[in-house]
C-alpha cells in the first residue's frame, strides 16, 4: 500500500487513494494491507474495495462527495487524481453488509493536456471540486535524474470544478463565514449539507472552546431533527470536554448515539456513565 490521499464520509470513514495497488481502500483500525511484499498478520488483509485501476500506477488524491452543488448522480461518488492517464476517475459506492465496493464508473474530467496530473482532489466548503494540479511533464523520480532539466519546478494550478448546468458561466462559489457568525449560528452550521461545512464548524467550536457553546450545542443533541447536527454537536461536545455535563441530562435513547462525520475517522460513542476525559479534548 502507498497512500497518496485521505477523505472521510458523512459516517466517519476513512478512505485512502493508494498509489501502487488499488485506488481505493477503507482503511479499518487494526487491519493489515498489501504493501510491496509485506505479509499478512496471520488473519489476511482487509477486504479490497476495488478489483481495477483506472489503468494507472499512479493514482493520488480522493474526494468522497456529500455536498449539493453536484447533480445527484455524483452524491456518494468517490473520485481519484489519475497523473498518468491525464484524468479523475469515479466510483460508485457498493455496500455488501459492512462492507463497500467500488464500481467503476465514466472518468468524470478528461483532459489533452499531457501535464495535467491532478494530485490532490477536495471538497470545497461551497461544495466544488477543487483540484491542484502539479502541471509537469515528468511525474516519476525514477524516470529520469532527478536535476533533469525537464522537470517544471516552478509551475503549477489549482481548479474548481463545478455544476452549472444550463447557466452560461459557472456560479461563484457561496463560503460560508464561520469565524464571523455567533456560536447559535456556528452550531447551526453543523447540520449543514457540505461535509466540509460540518467538519470546519465542528473544528471551529471545539478550537474556540469557551462556555458560550455549551448551551447551543445541547439544544441541538437534545432538540435537532437533523440527525447530522446532532451528531457533530455531540462530537463537539466530546471535544470540549462538556459530555459529562450533557449526558446525564439527555434521554437515554440518545445518550448512547454514534457520532457521525467525526474529524478523526473512528466510531466513537458518547455513553452514559462514560463521558469524555475533562482534560482530553481529541481522542487518542
Amino acid at each position: 500500500m502507498n497512500p497518496f490521499g485521505l477523505c472521510f464520509d458523512p459516517l466517519g470513514n476513512l478512505f485512502s487513494a493508494d498509489c501502487h495497488s488499488k485506488p481505493q481502500y477503507m482503511l479499518l483500525r487494526g487491519a493489515y494491507y498489501p504493501s510491496f511484499g509485506k505479509p499478512d498478520d496471520g488473519l489476511g488483509f482487509a477486504p479490497e474495495m476495488c478489483n481495477h485501476d483506472h489503468g494507472s500506477t499512479a493514482i493520488s488524491g480522493t474526494l468522497y462527495y456529500a455536498a449539493e452543488q453536484f447533480p445527484k448522480e455524483y452524491h456518494g461518488r468517490l473520485f481519484n487524481g489519475n497523473v498518468v492517464t491525464c484524468a479523475i476517475d469515479s466510483d460508485t459506492i457498493e455496500w455488501h453488509g459492512s462492507s463497500p465496493k467500488a464500481v467503476q464508473a465514466p472518468e468524470f474530467v478528461t483532459s489533452d493536456d499531457p501535464w495535467f496530473r491532478p494530485v490532490q482532489i477536495k471538497l470545497g466548503p461551497d461544495g466544488a471540486m477543487w483540484v491542484a494540479d502539479f502541471y509537469n511533464k515528468i511525474i516519476g523520480h525514477y524516470e529520469v535524474d532527478l536535476k533533469h532539466p525537464g522537470r517544471d519546478r516552478t509551475s503549477g494550478r489549482i481548479w474548481r470544478v463545478v455544476y452549472k448546468g444550463d447557466a452560461a458561466k459557472a456560479p461563484a462559489p457561496k463560503l460560508p463565514n464561520i469565524a464571523e457568525s455567533n456560536p447559535d449560528g456556528q452550531v447551526a452550521m453543523l447540520g449543514d449539507p457540505n461535509l466540509t461545512v460540518r467538519l470546519l464548524a465542528t473544528n471551529y467550536i471545539a478550537d474556540a472552546g469557551g462556555e458560550s457553546f455549551l448551551v447551543p450545542l445541547r439544544h441541538a443533541v437534545e432538540q435537532s431533527k437533523n440527525p447530522v447536527q446532532r451528531a457533530h454537536a455531540l462530537w463537539a461536545l466530546y471535544r470540549l470536554a462538556g459530555c459529562a455535563r450533557t449526558c446525564c441530562r439527555l434521554p437515554r435513547r440518545m445518550a448512547t448515539a454514534r457520532c457521525a462525520s467525526m474529524p478523526c475517522g473512528s466510531s466513537a460513542t458518547c455513553r452514559l456513565g462514560t463521558p469524555a476525559s475533562a482534560t482530553s479534548r481529541r481522542p487518542a
